[in-house]
């Protein structure tokens, strides 16, 4: 069955063999066209049905399916008519009129629904759609589709809680390619490059970085990455001046070199003599000049009403400038429940950033706390950006950004504080962001300090990704 569909796909020019620049700026040997299938409905019948013939077999109940947009729809809508499930729509972008909802259609909570998509490399619109699904009540744990290029999108799928079912995969095509010799030799030995590549693993590290962050769901964590890969930073400025011009001053000088600052507002002695309402002005005007996110590190961890007020009010109002906020979760879901509710009375929160694991010496966080901290995460990909962590394994969802306190130019201590070199935190536990605060602030030459931090992280982060290696 599977080369037969490869040989229709190709021949109506689904599949497309020869030298393609894919959306997210990789070149490709092959490109999967599923548009086309809408102008042969009687294929697109034939593999709709042998999807579904695979799919019925793992016995799985179905209260509604739902296709991501756009060209997985004519599919969806197939399997709804023929097999009597209801269909529910997510849009791109909600409505800015009407009820704006993302998720059209008649459901009830903990429905189950299934996801129709045509092609999967990364995973990411899946995901995507997995979140908003989710976060009107539905339940996701299936997803269904014709290609998969098997680019990580099974495993990113799998991190997320949905198992992925296709009805050819990158193999198949490759496999099919090889009996046939329908393909000049140059163009068949690229193929198998390509996907040999795929197969051992290689993909993860040399994805598109654009991929990467199109599989987070966090509106903070989408504005992080885009400041990361536009300044080609993943330096964060640990700002721990205890006076405003102090902060204002270095915050000034080594702004431009930086994709975040993280400050602790509560340690500032002067702010009444400086005056907070200036002193916030001109940060949040610093981080607009310098293009960089402002992190308050606050580590929340209260009940939800206590932490609404914390972030919404207080002498600080903390979600009027900070971008994201860090956060414990020892206080359980209610504190992410409040900041939900928040959204809708006060506009978009910040992005919280759980401190999942700690740098410094004896501290009391466990494998079970830090497993629970990434399970609370996963259920609020919509508010949660990130983790503070130390070891890859237990943060390794590439739908999150990953931040490493406790970075210098060589290992060493300082007082109950341990440090990781850049090449420990980049290269070894794949981290996303690295923080750094003394190296910087002690340094005699600051500037010079902060361009080494930069230019070591991005280095070797530069050769995780093919659109950052092109």
């Amino acid at each position: 069955m599977n080369d037969s569909v490869v040989e229709k796909l190709i021949s109506i020019g689904c599949l497309k063999f020869g030298n393609f620049t894919l959306k997210s700026g990789q070149t490709s040997p092959i490109y999967c066209d599923l548009r086309l299938l809408i102008s042969y409905p009687k294929l697109l019948t034939e593999v709709t049905d042998y999807l579904w013939t695979i799919f019925s077999k793992m016995e799985i109940k179905l209260d509604r399916i739902c296709g991501v947009p756009y060209t997985a729809l004519p599919i969806a809508t197939h399997l709804s008519i023929q097999h009597s499930i209801p269909m529910v729509f997510r849009r791109k972008e909600a409505k800015e009129y009407g009820t704006k909802k993302m998720v059209e259609g008649k459901f009830e909570d903990n429905d189950k629904c299934l996801i129709v998509e045509d092609v999967v490399t990364t995973g990411s619109s899946v995901l995507e759609t997995a979140e908003n699904l989710r976060s009107v009540g539905l339940k996701v744990d299936t997803a269904i589709v014709l290609v998969d290029r098997e680019q990580g999108a099974l495993e990113n799928l799998k991190q997320a809680g949905v198992k992925l079912i296709s009805l050819i995969t990158m193999s198949d095509i490759v496999e099919y390619a090889s009996k046939t010799g329908c393909l000049p030799s140059e163009q068949l030995v690229a193929l198998q490059n390509l996907n040999n590549g795929h197969m051992n693993g290689s993909s993860n590290d040399l994805q598109s970085l654009k991929d990467r962050a199109a599989l987070t769901s966090n509106w903070s964590s989408k504005n992080l990455m885009s400041v990361l890969m536009s300044k080609q930073s993943n330096l964060c400025l640990s700002v721990d001046e205890t006076d405003c011009q102090s902060v204002i001053n270095l915050v000034d000088k080594i702004g431009p070199f930086v994709c975040a600052v993280k400050t602790h507002i509560d340690i500032i002695r002067d702010l009444d003599k400086f005056g907070t309402e200036k002193f916030l002005g001109e940060l949040t005007s610093l981080s607009l000049k310098h293009d960089f996110l402002l992190i308050e590190d606050r580590k929340f961890s209260d009940i939800g009403n206590t932490f609404q007020m914390q972030l919404f009010g207080g002498p600080f109002r903390i979600a009027s400038w900070a971008h994201l906020v860090t956060a414990h979760s020892l206080s359980g879901p209610g504190m992410l429940a409040a900041l939900k509710s928040s959204k809708c009375d006060t506009g978009s929160a910040p992005g919280i950033i759980f401190v999942a694991e700690m740098s410094s010496s004896g501290n009391l966080v466990s494998d079970y706390y830090t497993r629970k901290t990434v399970e609370l995460a996963k259920q609020h990909k919509d508010l949660v950006c990130g983790f503070v962590y130390r070891n890859f394994e237990a943060v390794k969802d590439d739908s999150f950004v990953r931040f490493m306190p406790g970075v210098a130019l060589e290992t060493s201590s300082d007082g109950d504080q341990n440090y990781v070199t850049v090449e420990r935190a980049m290269a070894d536990e794949k981290c996303d962001v690295i923080i750094v605060g003394r190296a910087i602030l002690n340094s005699r030459e600051q500037i010079k300090t902060a361009q080494e931090f930069k230019d070591r992280a991005w280095q070797i982060y530069s050769r995780r990704y093919a659109d950052l290696n092109a």
